[in-house]
Protein backbone atom coordinates (compact mmCIF):
# COMPACT_ATOMS: atom_id res chain seq x y z
CA UNK A 1 0.00 0.00 0.00
CA UNK A 2 2.89 2.32 0.80
CA UNK A 3 4.23 1.93 -2.74
CA UNK A 4 0.82 2.83 -4.21
CA UNK A 5 0.54 5.95 -2.02
CA UNK A 6 4.07 7.18 -2.78
CA UNK A 7 3.68 6.41 -6.49
CA UNK A 8 0.34 8.24 -6.53
CA UNK A 9 1.66 11.31 -4.69
CA UNK A 10 4.68 11.71 -6.97
CA UNK A 11 2.67 10.91 -10.10
CA UNK A 12 -0.03 13.44 -9.21
CA UNK A 13 2.62 16.14 -8.82
CA UNK A 14 4.07 15.21 -12.23
CA UNK A 15 0.62 15.56 -13.85
CA UNK A 16 -0.01 18.84 -12.03
CA UNK A 17 3.36 20.37 -12.96
CA UNK A 18 2.99 19.29 -16.60
CA UNK A 19 -0.47 20.91 -16.71
CA UNK A 20 0.96 24.18 -15.39
CA UNK A 21 3.82 24.12 -17.90
CA UNK A 22 1.52 23.16 -20.76
CA UNK A 23 -1.06 25.89 -20.11
CA UNK A 24 1.17 28.70 -18.83
CA UNK A 25 4.59 28.35 -20.46
CA UNK A 26 4.31 26.38 -23.70
CA UNK A 27 2.25 27.36 -26.77
CA UNK A 28 0.26 24.09 -26.69
CA UNK A 29 -2.95 25.83 -25.59
CA UNK A 30 -2.28 29.26 -27.09
CA UNK A 31 -5.08 28.71 -29.63
CA UNK A 32 -7.29 26.37 -27.57
CA UNK A 33 -9.87 29.12 -27.09
CA UNK A 34 -10.40 31.66 -29.84
CA UNK A 35 -10.96 35.37 -29.27
CA UNK A 36 -13.96 37.17 -30.75
CA UNK A 37 -14.36 40.96 -30.84
CA UNK A 38 -18.09 40.30 -30.27
CA UNK A 39 -17.45 38.93 -26.77
CA UNK A 40 -19.21 41.76 -24.94
CA UNK A 41 -22.39 41.46 -27.02
CA UNK A 42 -22.33 37.65 -26.76
CA UNK A 43 -22.00 37.80 -22.96
CA UNK A 44 -24.77 40.37 -22.84
CA UNK A 45 -27.04 38.09 -24.87
CA UNK A 46 -26.25 35.18 -22.53
CA UNK A 47 -26.71 37.15 -19.31
CA UNK A 48 -30.13 35.65 -18.50
CA UNK A 49 -28.87 32.07 -18.53
CA UNK A 50 -28.04 29.88 -15.56
CA UNK A 51 -24.58 28.31 -15.42
CA UNK A 52 -24.52 25.24 -17.63
CA UNK A 53 -23.74 23.65 -20.97
CA UNK A 54 -25.88 24.72 -23.92
CA UNK A 55 -26.10 23.57 -27.51
CA UNK A 56 -27.58 26.03 -29.97
CA UNK A 57 -29.79 25.32 -31.85
CA UNK A 58 -31.47 22.53 -29.89
CA UNK A 59 -34.94 21.22 -29.18
CA UNK A 60 -36.48 22.42 -25.91
CA UNK A 61 -35.65 19.77 -23.29
CA UNK A 62 -36.74 21.69 -20.19
CA UNK A 63 -39.82 19.50 -19.65
CA UNK A 64 -38.72 16.40 -21.58
CA UNK A 65 -38.88 13.03 -19.87
CA UNK A 66 -36.89 9.87 -20.58
CA UNK A 67 -38.11 8.12 -23.73
CA UNK A 68 -40.24 11.15 -24.63
CA UNK A 69 -41.24 10.44 -28.24
CA UNK A 70 -42.45 14.01 -28.80
CA UNK A 71 -39.07 15.39 -27.70
CA UNK A 72 -37.20 12.81 -29.81
CA UNK A 73 -39.29 13.77 -32.82
CA UNK A 74 -38.48 17.45 -32.23
CA UNK A 75 -34.77 16.62 -31.98
CA UNK A 76 -34.86 14.80 -35.32
CA UNK A 77 -36.74 17.68 -36.92
CA UNK A 78 -34.19 20.21 -35.59
CA UNK A 79 -31.35 18.00 -36.80
CA UNK A 80 -32.72 18.03 -40.34
CA UNK A 81 -33.59 21.74 -40.41
CA UNK A 82 -30.18 22.84 -39.14
CA UNK A 83 -28.01 20.24 -40.89
CA UNK A 84 -24.97 22.00 -42.36
CA UNK A 85 -25.84 25.30 -40.65
CA UNK A 86 -23.88 27.02 -37.87
CA UNK A 87 -24.17 25.74 -34.31
CA UNK A 88 -22.56 26.53 -30.98
CA UNK A 89 -21.71 24.67 -27.82
CA UNK A 90 -21.60 27.09 -24.91
CA UNK A 91 -20.17 26.50 -21.46
CA UNK A 92 -21.68 29.40 -19.58
CA UNK A 93 -20.44 30.22 -16.08
CA UNK A 94 -22.63 32.94 -14.62
CA UNK A 95 -20.30 33.60 -11.68
CA UNK A 96 -17.10 33.37 -13.74
CA UNK A 97 -14.26 30.99 -12.94
CA UNK A 98 -13.20 31.40 -9.33
CA UNK A 99 -9.64 30.12 -9.05
CA UNK A 100 -8.55 29.86 -5.45
CA UNK A 101 -6.67 27.46 -3.21
CA UNK A 102 -9.46 24.87 -3.45
CA UNK A 103 -9.15 24.84 -7.25
CA UNK A 104 -5.54 23.69 -6.88
CA UNK A 105 -6.37 21.25 -4.08
CA UNK A 106 -9.14 19.65 -6.18
CA UNK A 107 -6.79 19.47 -9.18
CA UNK A 108 -4.18 17.64 -7.12
CA UNK A 109 -6.85 15.37 -5.62
CA UNK A 110 -8.23 14.44 -9.05
CA UNK A 111 -4.68 13.74 -10.25
CA UNK A 112 -3.96 11.69 -7.12
CA UNK A 113 -7.04 9.50 -7.60
CA UNK A 114 -6.27 9.02 -11.31
CA UNK A 115 -2.66 8.03 -10.63
CA UNK A 116 -3.74 5.80 -7.76
CA UNK A 117 -5.99 3.85 -10.14
CA UNK A 118 -3.02 3.33 -12.47
CA UNK A 119 -0.80 2.36 -9.52
CA UNK A 120 -3.33 -0.28 -8.47
CA UNK A 121 -3.27 -1.69 -12.02
CA UNK A 122 0.53 -1.77 -11.97
CA UNK A 123 0.67 -3.37 -8.53
CA UNK A 124 -1.92 -6.00 -9.47
CA UNK A 125 -0.07 -6.90 -12.67
CA UNK A 126 3.47 -6.78 -11.27
CA UNK A 127 4.09 -10.45 -12.08
CA UNK A 128 3.20 -9.91 -15.74
CA UNK A 129 4.77 -6.48 -16.29
CA UNK A 130 8.40 -7.27 -15.56
CA UNK A 131 10.26 -4.65 -17.60
CA UNK A 132 10.32 -0.87 -17.49
CA UNK A 133 8.90 -0.73 -21.02
CA UNK A 134 6.00 -3.09 -20.22
CA UNK A 135 5.01 -1.00 -17.19
CA UNK A 136 5.41 2.28 -19.09
CA UNK A 137 3.40 0.93 -22.02
CA UNK A 138 0.57 -0.06 -19.63
CA UNK A 139 0.36 3.53 -18.38
CA UNK A 140 0.33 4.81 -21.97
CA UNK A 141 -2.53 2.42 -22.77
CA UNK A 142 -4.51 4.04 -19.94
CA UNK A 143 -3.83 7.46 -21.51
CA UNK A 144 -5.06 6.07 -24.85
CA UNK A 145 -8.36 5.13 -23.19
CA UNK A 146 -8.60 8.59 -21.62
CA UNK A 147 -7.97 10.33 -24.95
CA UNK A 148 -10.29 8.09 -26.97
CA UNK A 149 -13.16 8.36 -24.49
CA UNK A 150 -12.61 12.04 -23.59
CA UNK A 151 -11.49 14.69 -26.05
CA UNK A 152 -11.75 12.53 -29.18
CA UNK A 153 -15.35 11.54 -28.34
CA UNK A 154 -16.10 15.24 -27.88
CA UNK A 155 -14.51 15.91 -31.28
CA UNK A 156 -16.51 13.13 -32.90
CA UNK A 157 -19.96 13.55 -31.34
CA UNK A 158 -20.14 17.13 -30.06
CA UNK A 159 -18.17 18.85 -32.80
CA UNK A 160 -15.46 20.11 -30.45
CA UNK A 161 -12.98 21.89 -32.73
CA UNK A 162 -9.62 20.30 -33.42
CA UNK A 163 -7.72 23.41 -32.31
CA UNK A 164 -9.15 22.77 -28.83
CA UNK A 165 -8.96 18.97 -28.80
CA UNK A 166 -5.36 18.64 -30.02
CA UNK A 167 -3.93 20.36 -26.92
CA UNK A 168 -5.91 18.00 -24.70
CA UNK A 169 -4.58 15.01 -26.64
CA UNK A 170 -0.99 16.27 -26.43
CA UNK A 171 -1.40 16.92 -22.70
CA UNK A 172 -2.74 13.43 -22.04
CA UNK A 173 0.08 11.64 -23.83
CA UNK A 174 2.90 13.84 -22.54
CA UNK A 175 1.69 14.02 -18.93
CA UNK A 176 0.95 10.30 -18.70
CA UNK A 177 4.14 9.51 -20.62
CA UNK A 178 6.14 11.40 -17.98
CA UNK A 179 4.10 9.99 -15.11
CA UNK A 180 4.34 6.54 -16.67
CA UNK A 181 8.13 6.78 -16.83
CA UNK A 182 8.20 7.58 -13.11
CA UNK A 183 5.75 4.79 -12.26
CA UNK A 184 7.51 2.25 -14.49
CA UNK A 185 10.79 2.99 -12.73
CA UNK A 186 9.29 3.16 -9.24
CA UNK A 187 7.26 -0.04 -9.55
CA UNK A 188 10.33 -1.82 -10.99
CA UNK A 189 12.35 -1.14 -7.84
CA UNK A 190 12.80 -4.09 -5.52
Amino acid sequence: MKKIIIGSLAGSVILFVWGAISWMLLPIHLQSFHYTPAQDSILSALSGLESGAYMVPAADNRNAKAFDSKYQEECMKMHEVYKGKPMATIMYIKEGVQENAMTFVRGLLFNFISVMCVCIILAASSEKLRTFFERWWMVLLVSCVLVLQGPLMGYNWMGLPWHYVKGMVIDAFVSWGLCGAWLAWYFGKK
